[in-house]
């Protein structure tokens, strides 16, 4: 049998959540969202963890699709001049295990 312990006070104190906004201004009937952002950042994310937000409403899952990690495609194009800001979040831990 193998027991498994796990100090989750100590596990807890050590993780880290932070956000990376990725902001696009859309051309005319834009509906794919990828590479360099309107401040030098490249989009990447986990497929399933982002919000996006068009104009600074929320976006529904059924609004767009995210899934290859580069891009994100909205089902209805963007007007011009429209914002695109995707959140991705991050989640860290710097936890080192006693020997």
């Amino acid at each position: 049998m193998i027991q498994i312990v796990l100090n989750f006070n100590q596990l807890v104190r050590n993780l880290n959540l932070s956000y990376t906004n990725y902001t696009y201004i859309a051309t005319a009937g834009q509906t794919t969202f990828t590479g360099s952002d309107a401040n030098s950042l490249t989009l990447a994310y986990t497929a399933g963890g982002i919000q996006c937000y068009l104009n600074g409403v929320v976006l529904g899952a059924d609004d767009f699709t995210a899934t290859d990690g580069t891009s994100v495609v909205l089902v209805e194009a963007a007007k011009v001049s429209a914002q695109l800001t995707i959140i991705v979040p991050k989640l860290e831990s710097n936890y080192i295990p006693p020997a």
